[in-house]
């Protein structure tokens, strides 16, 4: 898509006063303003948006330069009001439903990134590598499942999103898109550390896991909350073709499953 037929069917920009607000925060970020109020300019702007636009809002202001961890805890404010969503659509899938895999997909990624949390929290607490090494090398399992999870960005970006945009919905699956390139790049940064970890000084491996660890778990699971209660709802209520749907499924065995290795125990990697 031009980024003139992108920007006519960019929803934050029909509404003048939200394109102008939007455009003075994005100038904003590059500004001598003080940084503390810009972000609490940023959040409540955020704050007053329909939760779809705020996403699409959200991503456009990270890309300025705002910093993603003051922002995309955002989302976590709406879960009350949409909690329900996530369960109310699983409900409703028939058997071998294309988004029944994709929601199963969800939970397998989450599951690595709870062992992923839960291992940097206890290297951290650790002033001795070998203390944790087992633990580490139980992290590169983290790390490869995280990264065997490309079947499902294919299923995504190759099946779902496409006929989503044919359906009128476009800002959404653009903004996921992007994000995918993001979070592939932090996994490979994981995957990457946890390779280098024995040969390291282990509080500079600390420290790089800190950052990297901590970023990419926020990421992933803002990223994962927005697909489950938005994106695949709204999906599920625009497209009503049994017949597409199937034909979407079959796609999707063309693709393949995604080789996750058993979840690693981090929990045992800590007994001796």
């Amino acid at each position: 898509m031009s980024a003139d037929n992108r920007k006519n069917s960019d929803p934050l920009r029909r509404d003048p006063k939200l394109a102008l607000q939007l455009e003075l925060l994005r100038t904003g970020a590059g500004s001598t303003r003080e940084r503390a109020q810009l972000a609490a300019d940023a959040r409540e702007f955020l704050a007053s948006l329909p939760l779809e636009l705020a996403i699409l809002a959200e991503d456009e202001l990270i890309s300025a330069g705002y910093d993603p961890e003051e922002l995309r805890h955002l989302c976590s404010t709406e879960m009350a009001s949409t909690a329900s969503t996530d369960a109310e659509v699983r409900a409703k899938l028939p058997p071998g439903h294309l988004l029944s895999e994709l929601y199963a997909e969800h939970d397998l990624i989450l599951g690595n990134v709870d062992d992923l949390d839960q291992a940097n929290t206890l290297i951290q607490a650790s002033d001795d590598f070998d203390e944790v090494a087992l633990m580490a090398s139980q992290l590169q399992v983290v790390a490869e499942n995280l990264l065997a999870s490309a079947p499902h960005h294919r299923r995504e970006e190759e099946i779902l999103f496409p006929v989503a945009e044919r359906h009128g919905l476009i800002g959404p699956t653009a903004a996921m898109s992007a994000e995918h390139v993001g979070l592939d790049y932090r996994k490979m940064r994981l995957h990457a550390l946890c390779a280098r970890a024995a040969s390291m000084a282990f509080a500079d491996f600390k420290k790089q896991l800190n950052a990297t660890a901590r970023m990419l778990s926020l990421e992933i699971r803002d990223h994962i909350f927005k697909e489950n209660n938005i994106l695949y709802p709204a999906t599920f209520r625009l497209i009503e073709s049994d017949e597409l749907w199937q034909q979407m499924v079959k796609s999707s065995e063309e693709i393949g499953i995604c080789d996750f290795w058993p979840r690693a125990s981090v929990s045992a990697a800590t007994k001796n």
